[in-house]
């Protein structure tokens, strides 16, 4: 049994996830079942539970108990699924409040009593563990077509038959079957971790230079580029052009997050949504989003941050979104970019990812985005701009506007014709 130390690990991994939108929820096909899937924010009986913080994965859980508390029990064959548990942690300063707020011991080695989340005890026994791959396989082939690579170790003939179902530059998430990408950054290289992503299932591995392949596992492959983390870029935009699917981008400096979450639950209610998981709006993150969609994703909401002149232009050629929001601009970056003007260029280049002739949407209360037009700098391929927002400015503007303390309403104006209440 490895309660007290699993959950305490699982509560950690509560606040992390949850900014990510990962809960399991109940009402899975199997009785007696909870199921986790990205997106869902749920709770079983009023209380948040678990959660499964391995990405790319859904996992079931089956409860041998239906109500009073539970004990957590993993299976010796999940030591991998406790390990993911452990990574998930976050011991920063700012967040010793909010676990504090909900029980939560912040040093998982350490005997702790059972903590409690909203006085209720939230343990529950898990007997089986299983995977499905969210992203539809793609071949080493078509990766190394796709990023203009060589096949640096492997058998060349055979790259056809060998697929991938799960892209990640972490080594600590790979699994059987996962692209790993060899990302140069600020604080390591991912090509010193090649050995152990081999070692847990990567069957293929993108680096930009020469690596040892002695003990590599035959059926593991690697593709040599000039430069990963655009190698990578490369492979994400062709992968999300293999689906004709309406992508809405969204950037601005402050809301972006808000107003992506607000646009996925709106079309949640008709529609099979991808959105932005957590912080995943940078060069990287937007290329790893792009393997979230698959052939049953209807729509997807993609978050866009940039912080150095270009970026935009880049992460929204990876989108290719047919309609974007700015929320603002603001100073954020500002010392990169120089002034709030070239901040405004740059989050407008997000319509230079447009196929066709998309629709921008700008907030109106804005004193530099409500004097965008179709012939503004920076702006091209777009049908239309649509202001939003209080501004009397605006084609769909909020009024009556009134909060209670626990609960906004306001009517809506749509080109001073239709009028609804919200």
């Amino acid at each position: 049994m490895i309660n007290k130390e699993v959950f305490n690990w699982a509560g950690l991994a509560l606040e992390r996830m949850a900014a990510r939108g990962v809960f399991l929820t109940a009402g899975s096909e199997k009785p007696n079942t909870m199921t986790m899937g990205w997106g869902s924010i749920s709770v079983y009986w009023g209380r948040p539970v678990f959660i499964a913080p391995v990405r790319k994965s859904r996992y079931t859980f089956e409860l041998l108990e239906k109500c009073g508390d539970f004990t957590l029990s993993v299976p010796a064959e999940a030591n991998d699924f406790i390990e993911q548990l452990k990574l998930c942690g976050s011991r920063s300063g700012r967040d010793c409040d909010k676990y504090a707020a909900a029980g939560l011991e912040l040093n998982p080695s350490k005997e702790i009593e059972v903590p409690v989340i909203k006085g209720c005890g939230a343990y529950f026994e898990c007997r089986t563990i299983y995977t499905e791959d969210i992203m539809d396989k793609i071949s080493v082939r078509d990766i190394c077509n796709a990023c203009g690579g060589e096949i640096y170790f492997g058998n060349e003939k055979k790259t056809c038959e060998v697929f991938v179902c799960n892209v990640t530059s972490n080594s600590k998430e790979v699994t059987e079957g996962t692209l790993f990408v060899c990302v140069k950054g600020e604080r390591t290289d991912g090509h010193k971790y090649i050995q152990q992503a081999a070692a847990q299932g990567a069957c293929c591995i993108l680096i930009s230079e020469d690596v040892d392949y002695k003990d590599i596992p035959e059926g593991c492959y690697f593709i040599k580029t000039s430069d990963t983390l655009k190698a990578f870029q490369k492979v994400a935009a062709w992968y999300r052009r293999r689906y004709d699917i309406p992508v809405i981008g969204v950037s601005g400096s402050v809301g972006k997050t808000t107003t992506k979450e607000m646009i996925a639950c709106a079309l949640s209610a008709g529609k099979n949504v991808v959105k932005t998981i957590g912080n995943r709006n940078s060069q990287l993150g937007v290329a790893l989003m792009m393997f979230e969609i698959n052939k049953d994703t209807e729509i997807a909401v993609i978050e866009m941050g940039i912080s150095e002149k270009g970026e935009m232009d880049r992460l929204t050629h990876i989108a290719a979104p047919n309609t974007a929001v700015v929320t603002n601009i603001g100073v954020s970056h500002i010392a990169n970019l120089g002034s709030r003007e070239n901040i405004c260029r740059e989050k407008l280049c997000i319509t230079h990812g447009f196929e066709n002739k998309g629709v921008l949407y700008l907030c109106g209360n804005d004193d530099m985005l409500k004097n965008v037009t179709a012939d503004s700098p920076y702006i091209s391929k777009t049908d239309r701009i649509v202001f939003y927002g209080s501004a009397p400015c605006c084609d769909v503007r909020a009024y009556n506007i009134d909060n209670d303390g626990e609960k906004t309403s306001f009517d809506v104006d749509i080109n001073n014709k239709n009028s609804i209440h919200v």
